[in-house]
């Protein structure tokens, strides 16, 4: 299991600048912690999806390129429109197909707070 409080332990998947947000929020969405989802809170409220945390353990770099190691992974990936496009680093960015909400029910797990920060 990767450590909860462990940055360097994901991938980093930007759907979205986060220059609009005042307040963040991690939401684990899988059983194992290979999974997170972060939420910001924009000025009027509403909270978007942020960015997306992939354990390193879940996935790999191949050719520039992200790759699924397992079908969690795989399933995420699909919201995207494209696959991710790397940046630096354990940085990409992608485009998801659609806004998911902050309350939405999450794929294929639950989700669990983790933190927040302004």
């Amino acid at each position: 299991m990767i450590e909860a409080n462990n940055p360097a332990g994901f991938y980093y998947i930007e759907v979205r600048s986060v220059k609009k947000y005042k307040t963040f929020r991690t939401l684990n969405v899988s059983e194992d912690f290979s999974i997170r989802r972060v939420i910001g809170q924009q000025a009027d409220g509403i909270w978007e999806t942020v960015k997306w945390l992939v354990g390193k353990a879940s996935a790999h770099v191949e050719d520039g390129k992200l790759v699924a190691e397992n079908q969690s992974v795989q399933d995420l990936f699909k919201r995207f429109d494209g696959e991710p496009k790397f940046i630096s680093g354990n940085r990409f960015t992608a485009k998801e197909y659609k806004n998911i909400a902050a309350n939405e029910p999450n794929f294929p797990f639950t989700a669990k707070y983790i933190s927040e920060s302004s």
